[in-house]
């Protein structure tokens, strides 16, 4: 079963964009990972659309079970649109993307990462937990 997400950059005026996450989305795997992401990454990363599993920034995740290494690009694997959401709001973003609960979003303003887990209605939270 896999732990889908969705990663969201909010931009200064509150408008967002964000990518779907299909593997690994929970937040001791992803949190680590996304603290590598500075705006600049971030910004390459949902540019080049959704993924299967996050990496390290500019990095192919291998699937040492299959002998083979994919690109992290969810469509090429897959053939559905792979394009970043946008809309008025990270919730609007989020409220477009499957996933399980996990919404990690970027705030351009603050230049850090804030996660929502399993919220109704979603919360940010910037100073998160690792998760058990």
């Amino acid at each position: 079963m896999s732990t889908r997400s969705a990663i969201i950059i909010e931009e200064l005026d509150g408008t967002a964009s964000g990518i779907y996450c299909h593997f690994d989305g929970y937040l001791s795997n992803q949190k680590p990972l996304l603290e590598l992401y500075g705006e600049k990454e971030t910004r390459e990363l949902i540019g080049r659309g959704s993924i299967s599993s996050l990496g390290e920034p500019g990095e192919s995740i291998a699937y040492a079970d299959r002998g083979i290494t994919w690109d992290m690009g969810y469509v090429r694997r897959t053939g559905e649109d792979d394009s970043a959401i946008s809309d008025a709001s990270w919730h609007a973003v989020a409220d477009r993307i499957g996933h399980n609960g996990y919404v990690y979003v970027f705030r351009a303003e603050e230049g850090n990462w804030c996660v929502s887990q399993f919220g109704s209605p979603l919360e940010l939270l910037c100073t998160v937990q690792e998760d058990r």
